[in-house]
């Protein structure tokens, strides 16, 4: 479950910052697929710390995904463990 919430969520976030212009908008673009797939081995080999980013894959996500914005590549690279809403699994 936590590795479909990881794949789901980059897929969305690398569209969303690499945007939906194509024409045929029913599948992602097989860039848009190779990001996201970069992006999810990056979250799951770091889980999802920041500190633990080689410089490779800090220059990829901030230069390549995120257009130059540290504080956008550290919100995709995102939180180590999925967000719970409130009253959902525990206090």
């Amino acid at each position: 479950m936590k590795q479909r919430f990881l794949i789901l969520g980059s897929a969305f976030a690398v569209a969303l910052v690499c945007g939906c212009g194509s024409k045929d908008d029913s599948a992602p673009s097989a860039e848009t697929a190779k990001q996201a797939d970069r992006l999810t081995q990056i979250q799951t080999k770091t889980n999802g710390d920041w500190n633990k980013l080689s410089d490779t894959d800090k220059s990829y996500l901030v230069n390549d995904l995120a257009h130059g914005s540290e504080s956008t590549a550290k919100m995709l690279l995102g939180p180590a463990k999925p967000i719970k809403p409130p009253g959902v699994g525990g206090k």
